[in-house]
């Protein structure tokens, strides 16, 4: 039987809820994760000032992606460095099915993330008919709306 954080801390479900906790189980994950568009909304003051700590991070990432000329250069590396995870234990936020001990973003997963962020920025520098960092666009335009299109449906709704 799962364990949550009010039976581990000794206390009631609602006295957890009305402190404004998340009484998550301690032995499985939660399913959750975190937006990175609703940092900017948040007023938790312990995630003040993250959703540009956020966006300067991967700007950042997208400026060596931009700057590697091949894999394994320095710049390749230290993005893909840059994208490594570790999951942070008993925080119950992940999908690992019988278990809160995920790999989060692994050195494979953030070399698989930095191919396919190299083949995205080369074929918008081609598309584009210019040579730029790579991450032009993404420091103007898709900075300040979330990831949508006129395509894209709310989720759920197929």
């Amino acid at each position: 039987m799962p364990t949550r954080f009010s039976d581990v801390l000794g206390v009631t479900h609602a006295r957890l809820e009305g402190l404004g906790g998340f009484d998550a189980f301690v032995d499985i994950d939660s399913k959750l994760y975190v937006d990175p568009y609703l940092l900017a909304k948040t007023r938790i003051p312990e995630l003040r000032g993250s959703r540009k700590r956020f966006l300067a991070h991967f700007r950042g990432v997208l400026t060596l992606v931009g700057a590697s000329r091949q894999v394994g250069d320095v710049f390749w590396k230290n993005a893909k460095t840059r994208l490594v995870f570790p999951e942070i234990p008993y925080t119950g936020l992940g999908y690992g099915k019988d278990t809160t001990r995920g790999s989060a973003v692994g050195l494979t997963l953030a070399q698989e993330l930095v191919a396919t962020a190299t083949a995205i920025v080369r074929a918008g520098r081609v598309n584009s008919g210019r040579r730029s960092s790579g991450s032009r666009s993404w420091n103007g335009r898709w900075a300040r709306r979330p990831w949508r299109s006129r395509f894209s449906r709310p989720r759920g709704t197929r």
